[in-house]
């Protein structure tokens, strides 16, 4: 098919006015109005989106509250069967069980299968030399036992006064955890 002036003008006519039609101030307008509709509902869903979030936080704040407290709670409920020993020599390779149970032997209380657990807690330092008696002073650490009941180590730590004169070094001293 052969194309004449004519057709060619008219072809390109048809075009220009289409383009006229797309790029009219109307129909820049109308684009620009869906725009911003587009944008304000996008910005409504954000919105409702970062109150969600919002909320969910304060949700888990509050949550994380009320863990925190109930472990709180719990920390402390099994610390009421501890006690804490100060002042008993630390040695290499030690069996702190046996240690306890010697000291509560010389408070004459029997201790047989109501300690759960003993042992030393704190970072261990080593011995440090005092220049008067160039002897050897080492940091004890101290000693936490745990019990089996409350009831077996209240009497422990009522009858804490028995340990003074029993030792011939000063007596180690007991302590609520």
């Amino acid at each position: 098919m052969v194309l004449t002036r004519a057709d060619k003008d008219e072809m390109i006519e048809l075009i220009n006015n289409t383009l006229n039609k797309y790029l009219s101030n109307a129909h820049i307008a109308k684009n620009v109005a869906a725009l911003e509709k587009l944008s304000s509902d996008v910005n409504l869903s954000i919105t409702s989106f970062c109150e969600r979030i919002e909320d969910r936080i304060v949700k888990l704040e509050k949550e994380n509250f009320k863990l925190r407290e109930r472990l709180n709670s719990y920390e402390q409920y099994s610390q009421r069967n501890c006690l804490r020993v100060f002042g008993v020599e630390e040695e290499e390779n030690e069996n702190v069980h046996v240690k306890v149970k010697n000291i509560f032997d010389k408070m004459h209380i029997n201790t047989e299968g109501h300690i759960d657990r003993c042992h030393r807690i704190g970072k261990k330092f080593p011995g440090k030399k005092t220049r008067k008696r160039q002897k050897t002073n080492t940091n004890n650490r101290c000693i936490i036992v745990k019990f089996t009941s409350y009831f077996k180590r209240n009497e422990v730590f009522k009858n804490k006064k028995l340990l003074k004169g029993n030792l011939k070094t000063s007596p180690p001293k007991i302590i609520h955890c």
